[in-house]
């Protein structure tokens, strides 16, 4: 039986998610007709009313060669909190990575998950490494080791210098962050001022920044404004 409890999910998507994890077990992978938004479950959902799940979804489509440009690369999360979304939407959405990051400052939260993935996914524990770590301490990652990271559930500590240098760290040249930042708050917008002295930033809206640091691309963005309205 999938241990789900701790999540606190109402009756009716606990039954949904129990069957979507039998699927998966029951077929080696994860299912060809996945769609990430089914695993939004006990999601928060955004300031733009958008699960993370559904973000991944969105911000992966908008970088074209995603799955080719992350082949035997690094990817990080940092952040998902007390579900398992993220990660079974990134492993689906990138299926060639070379090594899946799972960053999270709560240990609780680790424990919860990586006991989630070996109970019903446990086909993806080879591809995940999980991370005791916070954004402006991200040691437990390699200098240069992500191609892409992804960062929807941030809390920042530490001052705006320490969270952008870490980024900054562990990002590969030309390799690109997707963040949750509101702008409109001073210390997340002096993190953005901080990376755009690194590379290339831009705010699809005043609530997510896509950061592109200084190198050869990695990844080849879809041409036109990225519509997070869209889906």
């Amino acid at each position: 039986m999938l241990r789900l409890c701790s999540l606190k999910l109402y009756d009716g998507a606990k039954r949904m998610f129990s069957r979507l994890m039998q699927s998966c077990i029951k077929n080696p992978g994860l299912p060809q007709n996945f769609k990430n938004s089914r695993f939004n479950i006990g999601l928060t959902n955004s300031p733009i009313g958008k699960g993370s799940a559904d973000l991944i979804d969105i911000f992966i489509d908008h970088l074209g060669n995603a799955q080719d440009a992350t082949k035997g690369k690094g990817v990080l999360i940092v952040g998902f909190g007390d579900t398992v979304s993220e990660i079974v939407a990134v492993a689906h959405a990138l299926p060639n990575v070379s090594r899946l990051y799972c960053a999270e400052a709560i240990g609780e939260h680790i424990d919860q998950a990586a006991r989630t993935i070996e109970t019903t996914l446990p086909l993806l524990r080879g591809r995940i490494t999980f991370c005791h770590a916070v954004l402006s301490d991200l040691s437990p990652i390699g200098d240069e080791s992500i191609a892409l990271m992804l960062g929807f559930g941030l809390s920042i500590h530490d001052g705006a210098a320490a969270n952008a240098c870490e980024i900054i760290r562990v990002l590969q040249p030309g390799g690109m962050a997707c963040l949750a930042v509101d702008v409109r708050s001073e210390i997340q917008k002096a993190v953005v001022e901080h990376l755009s002295q690194r590379g290339t930033v831009s705010a699809p809206t005043p609530f997510y920044v896509l950061f592109q640091k200084a190198g050869t691309p990695i990844f080849q963005q879809r041409l036109g404004a990225l519509n997070l309205a869209a889906r």
